[in-house]
């Protein structure tokens, strides 16, 4: 069992640490690495769809405002083939 698994000990999966104290909902990645999250703001008491660029630590806002449901998170992000962000709202 060993020799079977071997070949697969380099195919391990690194984590980062990209932003911390924050409440993130939803999250997505694009094919280039860059991270997409719908993170919450304490200003403004909505939610924003930020994005980290790959191997950045910090985020930029690119859609600002999605209400915050008493009850529900109710978003979805997707990113097409294009770089196009899509957000789910209810």
């Amino acid at each position: 069992l060993l020799l079977l698994l071997l070949p697969f000990a380099g195919f391990t999966q690194t984590f980062r640490t990209v932003e911390s104290g924050n409440f993130v909902t939803t999250q997505a990645k694009d094919n280039l690495g860059n991270l997409y999250a719908a993170k919450y703001n304490s200003a403004s008491t909505k939610y924003d769809i930020v994005r980290y660029n790959q191997g950045a630590t910090s985020s930029g806002v690119i859609y600002a405002g999605l209400n915050l449901d008493s009850y529900d998170y109710p978003w979805g992000i997707a990113i097409d083939s294009h770089e196009i962000v899509l957000v789910a709202a209810s």
